[in-house]
């Protein structure tokens, strides 16, 4: 059963360029399976969509009796989410603005080409799309940043609009209100109830910022959480016992290896009395070791993404697979290597007995005190996070920092020369 063509609208009060564009693209869409539709106005456009499917807009700004942004509204409020490409000659800032309130990223300037409006339909027509509801906003931007996706991303909120432009995992744009850049995205993350419109590009043409978009997650959690509680902003570097002046790039990790017998030692402090947790025993004083520059990417890895970032973090370390050297840690012993190395063998034996699958990249463990201990597992190195579960945000610690925590061991790794 061959599929249907798809149709194309094109919406303009000129009679002789509705007929000339329709007639110039008769071939193209024979090629690429589209065929084309015309409407003087929004109103006859309304008809139109509402007694067959249309897969594609074209629409001019200016018409009589109900223009293209009212029609655009009607869509909208319709619930039809068809994409709309405008055509127009040069728009306003106040129309561009409105446009992009409505999700509509697409335009063509007046007089078009007809090449030009060939490659748009083609582009607008096999570009993936989604619309989403019911899913965390954080979750989805997690996704298309480890998909390094290139895209924009429309987000609603009860009658509020911004977007996001993404090109290769990287945030390139955002406006939401009167916020423009990362304040916008901040903005963006904390909405509640939203709608997620996402349309695929192959490029973004003129970004005007460039930011790791989970840097920006990460940063929106931090604040949003940091309002929830009322606290003053955080600092994910704590004053260095140094002095002002001295500068040191990893003060929060230690960067002397602890004795080969290090035992843990329990202190009790935290929430209440009755949570103890590991830290790393006294060590004796010896000169610094020379930090090779994967073990500094690691260590980087661990501050920027983990330590200050993660609410209720006891303490982490990152170990090599191989002999179980330690490359960074805080305020857990250097015992907990050895202690969890010999779980993860006990867990892929049992999985491989079993005859189930393999295990990836993480696993949790559940214990007592109200702890977490959140495990990764990869190839080169092991690290563990310990986190107290009452304070712990666990939901954004799998979707958010684990993730971008693995990729960044991986990318430090990988850059070995």
């Amino acid at each position: 059963m061959n599929e249907r063509p798809r149709t194309v609208l094109i919406v303009d009060d000129e009679a002789l360029f509705r007929r000339s564009l329709a007639d110039g693209l008769l071939s193209a869409g024979e090629q690429h399976g589209f065929v084309i539709r015309t409407a003087y106005n929004g109103r006859e456009a309304i008809a139109v969509i509402e007694n067959e499917p249309v897969d594609l807009v074209l629409t001019d700004l200016r018409m009589p009796q109900f223009d293209g942004l009212q029609l655009i509204a009607w869509m909208i409020s319709t619930r039809r989410a068809i994409p709309t490409v405008v055509m127009t000659a040069v728009p306003s800032i106040e129309a561009r603005a409105m446009l992009r309130e409505c999700g509509v990223f697409s335009m063509l300037q007046k007089p078009v080409d007809l090449l030009e409006v060939e490659q748009c339909i083609v582009r607008e027509l096999s570009a993936k799309r989604a619309r989403l509801e019911g899913i965390a906003l954080v979750a989805y931007l997690q996704l298309l940043s480890m998909e390094r996706s290139t895209s924009v991303v429309t987000i609603r909120s009860r009658g509020r609009v911004g977007w996001l432009e993404i090109d290769n995992g990287d945030l390139v744009g955002a406006a939401f209100e009167e916020l423009e850049g990362p304040e916008a995205a901040y903005a963006l993350v904390g909405l509640p109830e939203v709608t997620i419109e996402m349309v695929e590009r192959a490029s973004i043409d003129d970004p005007k910022i460039r930011v790791g978009l989970s840097g920006v997650i990460l940063e929106s959690l931090r604040l949003r959480d940091e309002r929830e509680r009322g606290a003053k902003r955080l600092t994910s570097r704590p004053p260095s016992e140094l002095g002002d002046d001295f500068d040191i790039e990893f003060n929060v990790l230690r960067t002397v290896p602890p004795p080969a017998m290090a035992a843990p030692v329990i202190e009790r402090r935290g929430i209440d009395d009755s949570a103890p947790t590991l830290v790393t025993a006294p060590l004796r004083s010896e000169p610094v070791p020379a930090v090779s520059d994967e073990d500094a990417r690691i260590r980087r890895a661990l501050e920027t993404l983990v330590v200050g970032r993660v609410r209720g973090l006891i303490g982490a370390e990152v170990w090599t697979a191989f002999d179980q050297k330690p490359v960074a840690w805080t305020g857990i012993s250097a015992a907990s290597s050895a202690v969890f190395d010999r779980i993860t063998d006990s867990i892929r034996e049992a999985l491989d007995e079993a005859r189930y699958p393999s295990l990836q990249r993480y696993y949790v463990i559940d214990l007592e005190q109200s702890q977490l201990a959140v495990v990764v597992s990869l190839a080169t190195h092991h690290a563990v996070m310990l986190l107290d579960q009452r304070e712990a945000q666990l939901g954004m610690v799998l979707t958010v920092v684990v993730p971008e925590f693995v990729r960044a061991l991986r990318e430090a790794v990988a850059k070995r020369e």
